[in-house]
């Protein structure tokens, strides 16, 4: 993954955007974007749990 600077993100996010979006829909979209390039560096960095492991965890409030 290309690692690009703040700004060319927020441009291109807004380039994607109708003219008439709301500044919430903007905010949101940022949040959105930030949000997800942590998780992938958590996942790039092993920091994740395989679904096996979720229900181990969860077994005892899973139904069986």
């Amino acid at each position: 993954m290309v690692q690009l600077k703040t700004k060319s993100i927020v441009l291109e996010i807004l380039s994607k955007m109708p003219e008439d979006v709301s500044m919430n829909e903007i905010i949101e979209a940022l949040y959105t974007k930030t949000k997800i390039e942590k998780a992938m560096k958590s996942l790039d960095a092993g920091k994740h749990v395989t679904h096996d492991e979720v229900r181990k965890r969860f077994s005892q409030w899973l139904p069986k």
